[in-house]
């Protein structure tokens, strides 16, 4: 679940209309993105038809394969993509991208190939950018 959170987060981050498009085709990740959405407050800058929309589509499918449809979703979610983030959520993907970077350059550096897969571990990365954070906020150092 973590690594579905992570990529979804840095899809919608990014902004990468084509990858997001792909991600849409999946009604459970349309439902994710309609309840983040109504926890976060964001649901109500949609209009009722665009609701609908959404709802029918959660309802009825499984799959969505019409390329209207998705087209239709996408400019639906581009309008939620903004504030679907938190500030938590924005800092621990700032932290997770430059803990890769720095693994990568080391990677390099030192010609590791178990540096580079930790790199690409994106579980990794989420658990060492919220031991990262934590220790920022509660101003402490965690070892394990």
């Amino acid at each position: 679940m973590t690594t579905t959170l992570i990529h979804t987060l840095r899809l919608i981050k990014l902004g990468d209309k084509l990858s997001l498009r792909n991600m849409l085709t999946d009604v459970q990740n349309l439902r994710w993105i309609r309840s983040r959405a109504l926890r976060r407050g964001v649901w109500n800058r949609l209009n009722l038809l665009e609701k609908y929309i959404v709802n029918l589509t959660i309802r009825t499918l499984e799959r969505v394969r019409s390329e209207d449809l998705l087209n239709t979703l996408l400019k639906i979610v581009e309008k939620l993509l903004d504030r679907l983030i938190t500030r938590y959520e924005a800092r621990l993907l700032n932290h997770m991208e430059q803990l890769k970077q720095k693994l990568l350059d080391l990677a390099v550096e030192r010609r590791s190939a178990s540096l580079y897969r930790l790199a690409q571990n994106l579980d990794y990365l989420w658990t060492q950018a919220i031991k990262n954070i934590a220790s920022e906020d509660i101003g402490a150092y965690i070892h394990y």
